[in-house]
């Protein structure tokens, strides 16, 4: 098989995958009765499952293997992510040197690579930033982006991974567009996601009141006759008309986005995405090469929480319920209540 276009693999995938989960699931020739996980008969030419005692602990012991060759997966990506090198490579150079090829050694390059450490690296010089910036940076194929990163994705901004299947970058003014909304989303997903959890969380566990702690119910409340009290307090914000707050919201995001865009008081030549100046009390952008690695962690950050405020419409359109609520019946039953259990009623949903 000789492949050119990244289209027609996935086109193919989908094909093939789908109907062989489809003949799995819905049977076929080979019988439509069939046990859609189990189905034995033409599907166990060896017998494994004739005798019952032996076909009962042979599914324990698949199960067993399957959880650690997940585990071991994930070993992998990790390993690629610090390393950059293969399962059989990687595993030479530890037999080689035990002591200076393991997990204790790779552990930050880890860390750095999901950028859970946001701010750890605040005043701490940046040792290198060939792996985030310029032609020699991190790409979306690993070894295997040669050819296939555009000529105008140079590695200059943060988080450039050389993706853009669909060109839509290809003219610099709308790169640098829909960079700056790719930022301000990002921004407020992880304002968001912190938001969507903190009320639940706190009236959870904490014993707090806010009326309804859900983030995609709490707004309903201004449609009732008692209105909306901001963090389940009157004395705070008390809202009673969906027009007002609309209102508000248009003058007061407005203004701020007219700031940003154009400057103000406190600076008329800053950089819109990055001002940087009073609106960086704490000197994270003093130093260039920090200010470099933070701007990829944050970027980082900002897809992931892009991407978990999607989980959170899935589980509310699945479920009915909150991310915390959702989390804690999948804590408490963890096979009965996951995305496989739900993935029908997403499919209806949508």
């Amino acid at each position: 098989v000789h492949a050119q276009s990244i289209f027609a693999i996935l086109a193919a995938q989908v094909v093939l995958m789908g109907a062989i989960e489809a003949y799995r699931v819905a049977g076929g020739p080979l019988g439509s009765d069939l046990d859609s996980t189990y189905p034995g008969k033409a599907f166990d030419p060896l017998g494994l499952a004739d005798d019952p005692d032996t076909f009962a602990e042979l599914k324990v012991k698949e199960i067993k293997n399957g959880r650690l060759a997940m585990f071991s997966m994930f070993g992998y990506y990790m390993q690629a992510l610090a390393t950059g090198k293969g399962p059989v490579e990687n595993w030479a150079a530890h037999i080689a040197d035990p002591a200076g090829a393991n997990i204790a050694t790779f552990h930050q390059q880890i860390l750095n690579d999901f950028g859970v450490a946001m701010f750890a690296a605040s005043g701490v010089k940046a040792k290198s930033l060939a792996k985030w910036y310029g032609p020699e940076r991190s790409k979306w194929l690993g070894p295997l982006s040669e050819g296939a990163t555009p000529a105008y994705l140079k590695g200059e901004l943060p988080g450039d991974y050389g993706f853009d299947m669909l060109e839509l970058g290809a003219e610099p003014g709308t790169l640098e567009k829909y960079r700056e909304a790719e930022l301000m989303h990002a921004r407020w997903a992880m304002l968001g996601t912190l938001g969507c959890l903190t009320p639940e969380l706190l009236e959870k566990y904490a014993g707090f009141k806010f009326g309804e702690p859900v983030w995609f119910k709490a707004g309903s409340q201004i449609f009732s006759s008692e209105g909306l009290d901001y963090l389940g307090n009157p004395g705070l914000v008390h809202a009673q008309s969906i027009f007002a707050i609309l209102a508000a919201q248009v003058v007061l995001m407005g203004a701020i986005e007219a700031y940003r865009v154009a400057g103000g008081p406190l600076g008329s030549d800053l950089d819109s995405t990055y001002p940087g100046k009073a609106f960086d009390p704490l000197g994270l952008a003093d130093d260039p090469d920090t200010f470099a690695e933070l701007k990829v962690k944050e970027i980082k950050n900002g897809r992931l929480a892009m991407f978990s405020m999607f989980g959170y419409y899935m589980q509310a359109l699945a479920t009915g319920k909150g991310p915390v609520e959702n989390w804690a019946a999948h804590i408490a039953d963890p096979a009965g209540a996951n995305i496989a259990t739900f993935h029908q009623q997403i499919l209806n949903d949508f």
